[in-house]
């Protein structure tokens, strides 16, 4: 069999894989791609009326996390159009308009991000600086027990609102705008985007750093394997693999001002195997059909 029809059957298994997720979300599930898990969002929902529906300064392409148990590390990364610095209003840069707002992670409860309020893991990766109940400390770094909220410079009440602006094209990448996750007991979908309250891990604990996009490239990060289009920024973050109490979540970003955001569904790695399995078997099963096909046995 020649090159090109086994790499056409390995997109086969690709999509597979991707397909099937243990959280029983068809087709949602992060891309594993290189030891990465991405999640893909589409290049036209960044909310920006005087340019939509070109490519607006606040869109995120993607979002991506590796798991090293070797080096006992979370790697995360981000790719946009908005800067790690935020928006800048004024030329000497002085003054930040909207800057990206927390990471989180929810291990407790994949159904609803309301009900794992108090129980999320979240980063402060950016400027954002409103100050966090529960703890002296509100700068960058890694919290635990964590309430979130929506920042007092999100333009909108919430998801639907957002969606109304990028006219019914938003997307969270591997959850829909308007799926039950993200909505409340009362009924609402807002945009929780910063941390409220939380307990912050020393450093010297959550072995937090800042990283950028060569450092992120060294370490295997491709955005350009996997995305239609890749923004001009990529930066991120690691911290050590044992504050996570479970490598299957559902993890979001959004920028403070909520003009985008994307999630990230990461299944089990028991999980990853038997979907590899499953290609395996996928694409054997193609390889035989093929043979017998052109009369090999």
């Amino acid at each position: 069999m020649n090159t090109k029809k086994i790499a056409t059957l390995l997109g086969t298994v690709t999509a597979t894989v991707c397909l099937i997720s243990a959280m029983g979300q068809a087709a949602n599930a992060s891309t594993f791609y290189n030891d990465w898990h991405y999640a893909i969002d589409p290049p036209s929902d960044g909310n920006l009326s005087d340019s939509y529906p070109q490519n607006s300064i606040y869109e995120l392409y993607g979002i991506a996390i590796k798991h090293d148990a070797e080096a006992d590390k979370v790697y995360v990364a981000i790719n946009s159009d908005f800067p790690i610095e935020g928006d800048r209003d004024d030329p000497e840069g002085q003054f930040s308009r909207y800057e990206w707002g927390d990471f989180f992670f929810n291990f407790s409860d994949l159904s609803s991000l309301d009900n794992a309020q108090g129980s999320l893991l979240a980063v402060r990766f950016g400027e954002y600086a409103e100050s966090i109940d529960g703890t002296e400390n509100s700068g960058v770094g890694v919290y635990s027990n964590v309430t979130a909220k929506t920042s007092y410079q999100t333009l909108f009440d919430s998801l639907e609102y957002y969606n109304i602006a990028v006219y019914g094209n938003g997307s969270m990448a591997d959850l829909a705008i308007n799926d039950p996750y993200w909505f409340d007991a009362q009924g609402n979908d807002p945009i929780l985007n910063v941390i409220d309250s939380g307990q912050y891990i020393p450093r010297s604990e959550s072995g937090f750093e800042s990283l950028n996009a060569t450092e992120l490239t060294n370490i295997g990060l491709d955005f350009g394997g996997v995305l239609t289009e890749t923004g001009r920024e990529t930066f991120g973050f690691s911290f050590n693999k044992d504050l996570l109490p479970s490598e299957r979540y559902i993890a979001h970003v959004f920028e403070t001002c909520g003009n985008d955001g994307a999630a990230i569904a990461v299944p089990e790695p028991s999980t990853m195997v038997g979907l590899f399995g499953l290609g395996l078997t996928v694409l054997g099963s193609q390889i035989s059909k093929r043979r017998k096909g052109n009369g090999v046995s």
